[in-house]
C-alpha cells in the first residue's frame, strides 16, 4: 500500500494502483517506485529535502519516491486532496521495458529524477482525465494506458525542476544519517522532539521514524536514550556532579527515573559506575 502516515486523517487521498503486482510494505518507502501526483483541492506545503513549496489545486508533480518528498496540509478539514498514481517499472513485463517505445522515455524519467512540477490548467485536466480512467484498467490495458499517460507527461515543455534537490544514495543517507545524529547529541538536555527532529531531516517524522530503523537498526527513542546515557557516563567518570545534577543535564526531570533508565541500560547504578570508572 501507499504510504499516507503524514495524510491520514487529513485528507482524501485517493490511490489507484495494481494490488496484485504492487508487493511494497504498507508504510514502507521504495525509490524505485514513480509518482504522480494532482493537487485537486486545497492547499499542501511540498516538502522536498530542506525546501519548502506551497501548492494549491491544479498543480501536478512527478518524482521519483524519496522520504524527503512529501505533501503535508495546511489546514486540516480544509477539503485538501490529491489524486496519486505510484507504480514500479517492473510493473511492466521485461520483453516490454527492452522495447524501443520504452527506451524513449528514459530522457523525461531522467528529468523528473529530482522532481518536476507544472501548473498548466489545460494539462492538468487531460492527466485529471487519464488517470481518472486509468483507474478502471486491467491488464494489459492497464500498460497500455500507463505507457500513453507518460509518454503524454514527456511530451509537456512546461515541466519545472523542484526549488530544492533531496537525497538518493547511500551517501547522502548517510550524510542525513550524520545531520539526525548531530542533532539529538545536540538536544541531548531538553525533552525529545519527533517534530523539531523531523524537520531538521527533510521529512514526515513517520519517514523520519522508518528512515532511522531501516540504517541503524535502533528507533529514535532508543538511540537518543544511548547518548543520553553516553554523555551521563562521561559526566559521572570525569566530572563531581551529582547524580540529580547528571540527571537534569541529560535531559530527566526525575533524578529516580534517570537512575532506573541508566540500571537498565547500564546494568549497574549511576553511583556504581562512577565507583568502578573513577
Amino acid at each position: 500500500m501507499v504510504d499516507l502516515s503524514h495524510v491520514s486523517g487529513w485528507a482524501d487521498v485517493r490511490d489507484w494502483e495494481i494490488r496484485r503486482l504492487f508487493n511494497t510494505l504498507k508504510g514502507d518507502y521504495r525509490q524505485d517506485c514513480w509518482e504522480l501526483d494532482l493537487v485537486t483541492g486545497g492547499t499542501w506545503l511540498l516538502h522536498c529535502g530542506l525546501g519548502r513549496m506551497s501548492v494549491a489545486s491544479g498543480v501536478c508533480f512527478w518524482v521519483r519516491s524519496h522520504p524527503s518528498v512529501y505533501f503535508e496540509p495546511v489546514n486540516r478539514g480544509s477539503g485538501a486532496s490529491i489524486l496519486q498514481l505510484r507504480f514500479r517499472m517492473d510493473f511492466f513485463p521485461e520483453a516490454l521495458l527492452k522495447m524501443q517505445l520504452f527506451h524513449q522515455l528514459s530522457p523525461f524519467f531522467a528529468q523528473a529524477e529530482e522532481g518536476i512540477f507544472l501548473t498548466d490548467e489545460s494539462i492538468y485536466s487531460t492527466l485529471m482525465g487519464m488517470l481518472e480512467r486509468l483507474s478502471y484498467r486491467e491488464g494489459f490495458s492497464f500498460y497500455e494506458a500507463l505507457y500513453v499517460l507518460a509518454v503524454r507527461c514527456a511530451q509537456i515543455k512546461g515541466w519545472q525542476k523542484f526549488p530544492v534537490r533531496h537525497w538518493h544514495g547511500e551517501q547522502s543517507d548517510g550524510w542525513l544519517l550524520g545531520r539526525i545524529n548531530k542533532y539529538m547529541l545536540g538536544h541531548l538536555s531538553v525533552p525529545f522532539s519527533l517534530s523539531a527532529l523531523a524537520s531538521v531531516a527533510g521529512m514526515s517524522r513517520a519517514s523520519v521514524c522508518r528512515f532511522y530503523k531501516k540504517h541503524t537498526g535502533d528507533t529514535l527513542n532508543e538511540a537518543f536514550n544511548r547518548m543520553r546515557m553516553e554523555k551521563a557516563c562521561q559526566l559521572l567518570s570525569s566530572t563531581d556532579m551529582t547524580v540529580k545534577e547528571i540527571a537534569y543535564a541529560c535531559g530527566y526531570e526525575s533524578p529516580s527515573f534517570f537512575s532506573h533508565i541508566f540500571h537498565r541500560l547500564m546494568g549497574m547504578t549511576p553511583l556504581s559506575y562512577r565507583r568502578r570508572h573513577v
